[in-house]
């Protein structure tokens, strides 16, 4: 736990907005990314945070009506952390995620978010979801939990 509040500390002393920067969504070489699909809007914006693996970490905001993108640089986490980053991300484990509202009702505009880990060259590993008005979560994962909620408070960095 102590090495993602130290991230998330490092993060919040490195800010450094620079808009303008490429559009990285395709870029394969992450290792968190976060996410947001836009529900029902009248003006719908996608919203993507990622840390890659040279610690850089992105905010990227798609408008779909203006098809504008931009993005924003958030931070840059040092090599340590990076490394930290790495090691909690082997310890996830991919698994099928539990519906933590079983059983509730259904929606179909609410907007979808999603936190997903990355090792390496493998393919992305979802650990966390919200869909339908339902919550879907790794099982028994601490640390999925904690990454999650690093990407969500990066994400707030962001302008």
């Amino acid at each position: 736990m102590k090495f993602l509040n130290m991230i998330a500390i490092i993060a919040l002393f490195s800010i450094s907005a620079v808009a303008g920067e490429k559009s990285t969504s395709n870029n394969p070489n992450y290792l968190l990314r976060y996410t947001l699909h836009p529900g029902y809007s009248h003006q719908p914006v996608k919203t993507t945070t990622t840390v890659y693996i040279n610690g850089i970490v992105l905010h990227e905001s798609h408008a779909f009506q203006e098809n504008v993108i931009k993005t924003t640089r958030v931070a840059k986490l040092s090599p340590p952390s990076v490394a930290n980053l790495m090691a909690a991300i082997k310890r996830i484990n991919a698994t099928d995620l539990v519906d933590l509202d079983d059983g509730g009702p259904i929606c179909m505009d609410e907007s979808t978010p999603v936190f997903e880990v990355k090792k390496g060259t493998e393919e992305a590993i979802v650990i966390s979801t919200h869909k339908e008005c339902h919550r879907f979560e790794m099982p028994n994962s601490a640390e999925a939990r904690k990454l999650k909620n690093l990407l969500m408070a990066l994400s707030e960095l962001s302008p």
